[in-house]
C-alpha cells in the first residue's frame, strides 16, 4: 500500500515497509516486493540500495527463472545479525535480561536476584552486571550492541527516559534519568518504559494478543499493574499513569498501600498479601498440607507451596484464595468497564496457580461487570514465560530502530 505525504516522511515509511516485508517474507526479489507493497520498481531499487548500504539486508542468492524466461532474479533477506539488542526488566526482587539479534532471536539470558530496599546505585550495578553476563555468554563484541531496552515498575516518562516514581523502591530518588545513565555507560541508545507496557507489547507482537486490537495485560506479583493497547496503539495516558490498576481503591477500609492510600488492589490481591495472609493464619490450620509440609514453620512456606496446595484442593488455602479471587474479580471487572478489551492476559506469579485460578475468576466475573448481561470476557495466562518482559523491551528497541512493530509508535 503506497502512502502519500511529505517526501522525507514518505521515503522513511516506504523504507520501513520494505524492510519489514523482507523480514516477514524471508528471501524475496525486488519485483515481488514491488507487487506486494505497490511501490514502483525504480523507487524499490533505490530503497533496496539504501537498505544494503545500511547493512540491514543482504543478498540471498537467485530465484527461479520467470515463465517467460530471462535472468534469474536476485533475492534479498533481512540481515538479522546486523547488530544485537539487550532487553531487560527490573522486577521488585529480580532483574531478568536477554540479548537477541535484530530478529529478536534469543542468544543469551540471565536472571539476578535483587533487594527491594536497595538504592538506585546498587540496583543499577546489578543491572549492568546482567548486561555484561549476557554479552559475555553470547560471545559478541560490545561495539556490535545497537540498543538497550528496559522495563520497570512505577511511573515512567518514556519520552525522556526518566523513572518518575517507583513505589516499590522506597530508597530510590524521584525523576532519575535511567536512559541517560545507561547510555553514558554503554554508549548505545537506550529506551525505557513501564514494565506492564513492555509486557502488553510483547503479548501483542509475540504472544496471546497477536490476533487482537484491544488488549489488557495484568502483571501479577508483589506489585500489580496493567499494560493497555487500544486499537493497536499502546495507551499511556496524559501523565504516564494509565494502567496503574494496582493503585485503584477497591476496599476503602483495607490495609495501607505503599503509595500511601488504603485498600488499593495491590494490597488486596498481590502475592505479598497472599503470603502474609497464609502465614498469619497457618498455625490455626494444622490439618492443612502446608502445615504438615512446613512442620508449622512459617518461614518455610514459599509461594509455590501455596499454589501447589491450592491446586491440590487444600481447604485452608482455597479459603484464602477465595478472598484473593473476590478482590481480583472486582479489579478485573473495573478494568473491563474502563477499557472493554477483547482479551485480558495475566502474566507473573499467579500463572503458577494453574487454570483453576482462571476458572474460579471466570465463574464470578460476569456478574461483577453487568449482572443482567452475563458478559464472559476472554481471560488467559501468558505463554511467553519468565522472559516476557525482556522480550517486550527488545521489541521497544527494534521498533525505534527498524520499525519492527507499530505498536510502540
Amino acid at each position: 500500500m503506497r502512502i502519500s505525504g511529505k517526501p522525507y516522511l514518505l521515503k522513511k515509511i516506504n523504507k520501513n515497509i520494505v524492510l519489514n516485508t523482507i523480514r516477514e517474507k524471508g528471501s524475496i526479489s525486488r519485483a515481488k516486493l514491488s507487487r506486494i507493497t505497490n511501490i514502483s520498481k525504480p523507487t524499490m531499487s533505490n530503497i533496496i540500495n539504501s537498505l544494503r548500504k545500511d547493512k540491514l539486508i543482504v543478498k540471498a542468492g537467485l530465484g527461479e527463472t520467470a515463465a517467460g524466461g530471462g535472468k534469474r532474479p536476485v533475492l534479498y533477506k533481512f540481515n538479522k545479525d546486523h547488530g544485537y539488542v539487550i532487553g531487560s526488566q527490573i522486577r521488585i526482587h529480580e532483574i531478568v535480561t536477554i540479548l537477541t539479534n535484530y530478529n529478536a532471536d534469543f542468544l543469551s539470558k540471565t536472571a539476578i536476584k535483587i533487594k527491594g530496599n536497595g538504592d538506585e546505585k546498587s540496583i543499577l550495578k546489578k543491572l549492568f552486571e546482567s548486561f555484561n553476563l549476557v554479552i559475555e555468554e553470547a560471545g559478541i563484541d560490545k561495539k556490535d550492541l545497537k540498543g538497550i531496552g528496559i522495563g520497570m515498575h512505577g511511573i515512567v516518562d518514556n519520552k525522556s527516559g526518566t523513572l518518575v516514581f517507583a513505589p516499590h523502591f522506597p530508597n530510590w530518588k524521584k525523576n532519575i534519568n535511567i536512559a541517560e545513565i545507561v547510555e553514558n555507560k554503554y554508549g548505545v541508545k537506550t529506551y525505557i518504559d513501564n514494565d506492564a507496557r513492555i509486557l502488553v507489547c510483547a503479548e501483542k507482537i509475540f504472544g496471546m494478543g497477536r490476533e487482537y486490537k484491544n488488549i489488557v495485560v495484568i502483571d501479577t506479583a508483589e506489585g500489580i499493574g496493567a499494560g493497555i493497547i487500544i486499537r493497536n496503539d499502546i495507551y499511556r495516558g496524559n501523565d504516564f499513569i494509565a494502567g496503574e490498576i494496582g493503585h485503584t481503591t477497591i476496599n476503602p477500609d483495607g490495609p495501607e498501600c505503599f503509595c500511601g492510600k488504603k485498600g488499593c488492589a495491590e494490597v488486596m490481591i498481590s502475592t505479598r498479601y497472599l503470603k502474609e495472609n497464609v502465614k498469619s493464619n497457618i498455625l490455626d490450620h494444622k490439618d492443612s498440607v502446608l502445615y504438615t509440609k512446613s512442620n508449622g514453620d512459617k518461614t518455610k512456606i514459599k509461594l509455590k507451596n501455596i499454589f501447589d496446595a491450592y491446586i491440590e484442593g487444600d481447604k485452608f488455602v482455597e479459603g484464602v484464595m477465595d478472598d484473593i479471587i473476590y478482590w481480583f474479580v472486582i479489579t478485573i471487572a473495573n478494568t473491563i468497564l474502563c477499557y472493554n478489551p477483547e482479551i485480558i492476559i495475566i502474566t507473573g506469579d499467579y500463572i503458577a496457580a494453574s487454570d483453576k485460578f482462571i476458572s474460579d475468576i471466570e465463574d464470578k466475573i460476569g456478574k461483577a461487570i453487568f449482572p443482567y448481561l452475563d458478559i464472559k470476557p476472554k481471560i488467559a495466562f501468558s505463554k511467553l514465560g519468565k522472559y516476557v518482559g525482556p522480550i517486550g523491551s527488545v521489541s521497544l528497541v527494534l521498533s525505534q530502530m527498524i520499525n519492527f512493530s507499530t505498536v510502540w509508535d
